[in-house]
């Protein structure tokens, strides 16, 4: 018989840097973020915050309120209603995403179909999959107007 873990997953713009302290919670850092243990930290003191970092407390929060037991910080996860810092890699796709919509407004601007500009816009675009998604709600977007 199989048990189902219930994992929060957030994107890793919640943490405010790469390697984040993360206090006494148990942690296991993976290729692309990190997963702390809800359940350990519930047995060692309960459900409070005691030793835990304030970034981390409303995520933890709402991680026991859910019944998770794990929380999955990952670089490709949704943003949630948590707050967010702007380091490293998040920095640099914000920045890719501005400057692709700059790009895009002044392509449609010269009078370029908004789709061939970005598609072909895209195509110069080497970032990962979540890049693209916003990519696409900007093509939306400008195409609503």
């Amino acid at each position: 018989m199989s048990y189902i873990e219930k994992v929060l997953a957030v994107s890793t713009v919640h943490m405010p840097s790469e390697s984040p302290d993360f206090g006494a919670c148990r942690v296991v850092l993976h290729e692309y973020g990190y997963i702390v243990f809800v359940q350990d930290h519930l047995e060692h003191v309960g459900a409070t915050t005691d030793g835990m970092p304030p970034w981390l407390t409303k995520i933890m929060m709402t991680a026991i309120d859910e019944d998770c037991t794990l929380i999955m910080f990952d670089r490709d996860c949704k943003v949630a209603d948590f707050p967010t810092y702007m380091w490293g890699e998040h920095l640099r796709v914000q920045q890719a995403q501005w400057k692709l919509g700059r790009e895009l407004a002044e392509a449609v601007q010269r009078g370029e179909d908004v789709h061939v500009a970005y598609e072909r816009l895209i195509k110069c675009d080497h970032a990962r999959p979540c890049l693209r998604a916003s990519c696409h709600a900007l093509l939306d977007e400008v195409t609503a107007q």
